[in-house]
């Protein structure tokens, strides 16, 4: 499954739930939603869904969903910001 494919049913499909322990992707924000729904309306494809979200600056995220991979985080170091 793709990231794209996984927010896709994140999106759509009540309750989904996957058996990954970590996903890593882009942040999917306001306009990263406007293209899932030209592509859940039929608009555009998920190759051209794929091609125009690589044009966009966005940030990555790590999500953790299991323990066994929270379990894989090892504490380096702290920097107070002031």
């Amino acid at each position: 499954m793709t990231w794209a494919e996984l927010v896709m049913a994140n999106r759509t499909q009540k309750g989904f739930t996957h058996d990954y322990d970590i996903v890593y992707g882009p942040v999917a924000n306001d306009r990263v939603y406007l293209q899932f729904g030209l592509y859940e309306s039929g608009a555009i494809s998920i190759d051209t869904l794929i091609r125009e979200l690589k044009t966009y600056k966005l940030i990555d995220q790590y999500l953790f969903h299991t323990e066994k991979a929270l379990t894989a985080l090892h504490f380096i170091e702290a920097t107070k910001i002031e």
